[in-house]
């Protein structure tokens, strides 16, 4: 795999085509990778990448 570079503000829906099989897949992966249990609802909201980062970098630091 080879890694690449998201800008922050990149939209997943409308830059990345993020579709419903595809955040799924995040999250299993986001799960697996930082051993953390990520509910539905919790991305429910997001709308950007940098949501995400927030959201791994705040449980990581024991936030909800």
């Amino acid at each position: 795999m080879i890694p690449i570079r998201l800008p922050p503000q990149s939209l997943l829906v409308e830059d990345l085509r993020i579709d419903s099989f595809s955040a799924i897949e995040i999250i299993y992966a986001i799960e697996e990778t930082f051993k953390i249990d990520i509910p539905a609802a919790a991305f429910k909201n997001v709308e950007r990448f940098s949501d995400i980062v927030n959201y791994i970098d705040k449980r990581l630091k024991g936030k909800k």
